[in-house]
């Protein structure tokens, strides 16, 4: 059922790059949020009724993608006792998800086989380039000791498999799995892609499709970046090469034409203090949207590529001895305004500022969701009593308004999303008991754009 909540009148919003011309999106504000219910996607879902860590892995991580016209998620397949790997496509506004299972299986938790373990999400990307589709899964800093076959797992389709009729969305557009992204990488190293944790895809400006994760442990860990061009993968490079043991959680996002991130620090000596999991929040930008240029802090300092040091990137403390910080999101605007969400024990902190660079505000209140920016707003989606909730404000601005509520659909467990065009896609899992649940897609259209998904 559609819940319709007026929003302001119509506004024409002409965007531009960074370098000054006409972007793709041009935005016309609806009158009304629109919610399209993009159906169903499956009835078995996988939820962890025995886990390490969580029972959430469906759907978790990098998870959903919009190209083409079509909707692409992932999910394992419940209940427990099966657990495969699943890729499904949808036409956007069409009838039927189409299926296609891999022959990979959850591996369950190192220590505890009979446990699943939440960090293993399936990522999913796709080159524009060559409309190949890539996945990387089931990854928690694994080494052949730990899965023989199955320590990196890598999958991806022949050219145009993206774009196929759905009477051809089969298994056959795949290769086999592999243990690397690019064999020559590992020919002189066999330890090139070991210990590989939180794979995410992303999309530069000019169609290379990046992928960076996580080697090492929660205390000292080291980001990497590799870029596949449409022919191959580059080899992989380091985001940070840290003078002091730190973990780093961040957020990746490209944002007019380059690369940004923020993130929290995790070390020892904080813990002996008493900071909880994590502390401060880190913000930093490159030069180029492939990442693998300079980096820069929020007042334009150079530090250079790989970062060493971390420290001169904090634009804030937000938490004490005893508090908790987790859960970021962070978007720029087209003209550059700046708004980051964390939590601190719970409890969501908003900082923004008109660009960046300039005087740093925060509130210490704010919604609880992912945020995107869409013309000259600023809009965030989340679950409020279990049910989606859009709440939005002008960029650069703490004037946060709710556009849109559901107070009577579907009740739902968690969700991933993605903007495409004028519309958020939120993919989520339908609350209930079992190993089995529903999993399905709402599309929030909010804005037109001259480039429409």
């Amino acid at each position: 059922m559609k819940r319709l909540i007026r929003i302001s009148a119509l506004s024409l919003v002409v965007c531009a790059t960074a370098a000054g011309t006409l972007a793709a999106d041009t935005y016309r504000f609806l009158d009304e949020i629109r919610m399209v219910d993009e159906g169903q996607v499956a009835d078995n879902g996988l939820r962890f009724t025995r886990y390490q860590f969580s029972p959430r892995i469906t759907p978790h991580g990098d998870c959903i993608k919009v190209h083409g016209g079509f909707i692409f998620v992932t999910w394992y397949r419940g209940g427990m006792d099966d657990r495969h790997v699943m890729l499904s496509r949808k036409k956007i506004g069409g009838d039927t998800w189409r299926h296609i299972e891999f022959p990979h299986r959850h591996v369950m938790f190192r220590r505890d086989r009979t446990k699943g373990d939440s960090h293993n999400r399936i990522a999913i990307g796709i080159s524009p380039r060559d409309d190949t589709i890539h996945l990387v899964y089931d990854l928690h800093a694994y080494t052949p000791s730990d899965f023989p076959d199955d320590y990196f797992n890598y999958s991806h389709s022949i050219r145009g498999a993206a774009l196929v009729p759905d009477d051809e969305w089969k298994i056959d557009l795949f290769h086999p799995k592999q243990t690397y992204l690019e064999k020559k990488h590992v020919d002189g190293n066999p330890r090139y892609y070991w210990r590989t944790t939180y794979p995410v895809f992303l999309n530069t400006d000019d169609g290379e499709l990046i992928l960076r994760w996580r080697v090492g442990g929660h205390t000292n860990a080291t980001m990497y970046f590799a870029k596949y061009d449409g022919e191959s993968w580059s080899p992989s490079h380091k985001w940070n090469d840290f003078e002091t043991t730190s973990g780093v959680y961040p957020v990746f996002g490209i944002h007019n034409g380059r690369m940004a991130a923020v993130w929290h620090r995790r070390m020892s000596s904080d813990h002996r203090l008493g900071y909880v999991n994590n502390r401060g929040l880190y913000f930093g930008y490159s030069k180029s949207g492939d990442g693998l240029s300079d980096w820069l802090t929020y007042d334009g300092t150079n530090m250079g590529f790989p970062i060493t040091d971390q420290e001169p990137f904090r634009i804030a403390d937000p938490s004490e001895p005893g508090q908790s910080v987790g859960q970021r999101s962070f978007v720029i605007t087209e003209s550059g305004a700046f708004h980051a969400h964390l939590q601190v024990n719970g409890h969501v902190k908003h900082y923004y500022s008109a660009s960046i660079g300039t005087e740093l505000q925060v509130s210490e209140s704010g919604p609880d969701g992912a945020m995107y920016a869409i013309g000259d707003r600023v809009y965030s989606i989340g679950l409020e009593d279990d049910r989606p909730v859009i709440m939005m404000t002008d960029e650069g601005a703490h004037d946060w308004r709710e556009t849109y509520r559901d107070t009577s659909g579907k009740r739902y467990f968690y969700g991933n999303s993605v903007k495409a065009g004028g519309s958020i896609f939120y993919y989520l899992m339908e609350r209930g008991a079992g190993d089995k649940l529903p999993i399905r897609v709402l599309r929030f259209d909010i804005a037109e754009t001259e480039n429409q998904w």
